[in-house]
């Protein structure tokens, strides 16, 4: 197995936890704040997959050696309620399988928020 490049790692994590913020959050400018970052950071992925210095056996590896370190990773971050942790501990592992799926299938992935609002009458 190839060396886990740091680069990687930080991006991957950034990825699947703004991912995961993003489906969690109720606010609507965290939300869009999580969606600017999945949006960077897949795209940086995406980039590097593109040019030839990122691999899918990569992604795969970095992603194996997340999936144990995720509640430690999310415990120690001081930005966020407790639910909110134990959430993302919850969900942050089959996030990193869903962008290593998706960026082993070449798929796009851009999420767009819009916000409409109403006057009443």
């Amino acid at each position: 197995m190839a060396e886990i490049r740091q680069d990687v790692l930080d991006n991957i994590t950034r990825c699947a936890f703004a991912i995961a913020g993003f489906n969690l959050e109720q606010d609507m400018n965290l939300k869009l704040g999580y969606a600017q970052q999945v949006n960077k950071e897949y795209h940086t992925l995406r980039n590097k997959m593109k040019s030839g210095s990122l691999s899918v056996d990569d992604i795969r590896a970095v992603v194996e050696q997340l999936k144990p370190d995720v509640a430690k990773i999310v415990g120690d971050r001081q930005d966020l309620s407790d639910e909110m942790i134990e959430k993302l501990i919850s969900r942050v592992p089959s996030t990193l399988d869903q962008v290593a799926n998706l960026l082993a299938d070449e798929r796009e992935l851009d999420i767009k928020v819009s916000m409409t609002f109403e006057r009443q009458e």
